[in-house]
């Protein structure tokens, strides 16, 4: 018989929670990595789910069809086009909701959540918010498992990721790049190990990728 402690530790440190009708494992750190090798990458609850490539389809071709109308009709075609990407979005996250609740390896479950939320993407445009949803089931899921600058890549590659927003902070004017190096120089402070600061890392010292890549691996292979 486990320790309750354990059980604790297994099923909400390491596990989304008990739901009412599951039964305690007997052997918490044997259930935790059984998981491994049951977890499914894309469960029936995403199976009508689109794919980024036909969302993206979806509003350029909107946006073509309204590219020379009328002001109020333009007008009239952006709130639809955020009015659908919301719906969606809320679409999207109820197949979330429901993948955890049903899911049978919540510990695997618990990583997916982990690395999307750390390599999150704004939703706040429309043509973002389409495809949010599917950034994850195509970009964290299949990969949350294997190495980890396969799924860095496909994170960084996949069309939700590229907001010129985000790039922005990648490629600061000169001016506000100076300012914040003497700002750092006078007060230095801990970086911002977000997602940010991982691409702007990548984009703009390429000679420490080797570094950042082996350190990773590392990483990864300790908590196998």
């Amino acid at each position: 018989m486990a320790r309750p402690s354990d059980l604790a530790v297994a099923l909400n440190r390491f596990g989304l929670g008990a739901r009412p009708d599951d039964e305690a494992p007997a052997d918490p750190k044997s259930w935790l990595i059984a998981q491994f090798e049951s977890y499914d990458a894309n469960p029936a609850v995403f199976s009508g789910a689109q794919d980024s490539a036909t969302l993206s389809a979806g509003y350029a071709e909107a946006r073509l069809e309204a590219k020379d109308a009328d002001a109020a009709a333009k007008m009239a075609a952006r709130k639809a086009a955020r009015q659908e990407a919301q719906a969606l979005y809320r679409d999207e996250v109820d197949m979330r909701a429901r993948a955890a609740l049903e899911t049978s390896t919540p510990f695997i479950e618990r990583l997916v959540h982990f690395w999307s939320n750390h390599f999150a993407i704004s939703a706040e445009k429309p043509q973002v918010t389409l495809i949010a949803g599917a950034f994850e089931r195509e970009a964290i899921r299949p990969h949350v498992l294997g190495r980890f600058e396969d799924m860095l890549l496909a994170a960084e590659r996949h069309p939700g990721a590229l907001d010129r927003s985000q790039l922005e902070i990648c490629q600061p004017r000169r001016k506000t790049q100076r300012q914040a190096q003497a700002r750092h120089q006078r007060e230095p402070g801990p970086r911002n190990h977000g997602t940010a600061h991982t691409r702007c890392t990548l984009r703009l010292q390429p000679g420490r990728r080797d570094r950042i890549r082996a350190g990773a691996d590392r990483f990864q292979h300790r908590t196998r």
